[in-house]
């Protein structure tokens, strides 16, 4: 909304276009409590739409005052191993690699990857970019 109201509660309103997946409609919440610092936890509510009402529920958006104030593009590669998932991103020329899974895994997975823990990052591609 204009007044960022869902920014405030730490809550994002998306529409995903995910080319060879179904579109989505997704209010992402913080969850309270959580160290940001270096994990995000966050619920996930999602609903499809059909490609045929994508328009139709962009309206409905807008009629609860809610406006478009960021797009962007992303490629991604999405990898999973038992319940953990990991996805290859690229967005605004950069890389990245996102790993869900128990916060002790994560950390133990980036070891074993290589990746230097000193720049990961909690901020979402809406804040980094």
């Amino acid at each position: 909304t204009p007044d960022k109201k869902l920014k405030k509660r730490g809550q994002v309103l998306r529409i995903k276009k995910w080319k060879g997946y179904e579109t989505t409609l997704t209010l992402k919440t913080d969850l309270e409590g959580h160290n940001r610092q270096k994990f995000n936890v966050r619920e996930e509510i999602r609903v499809l739409i059909d490609e045929n009402h994508v328009k139709l529920a962009i309206l409905i958006l807008k009629n609860l005052d809610f406006v478009e104030f960021f797009r962007y593009n992303k490629y991604r590669e999405h990898w999973e191993a038992g319940n953990i998932s990991f996805e290859l991103d690229k967005a605004g020329g950069r890389n990245f690699i996102e790993i869900e899974a128990p916060k002790k895994k994560i950390k133990e997975l980036a070891e074993k990857l290589g990746l230097d823990w000193r720049e990961s990052t909690s901020q979402s591609y809406l804040d980094i970019l």
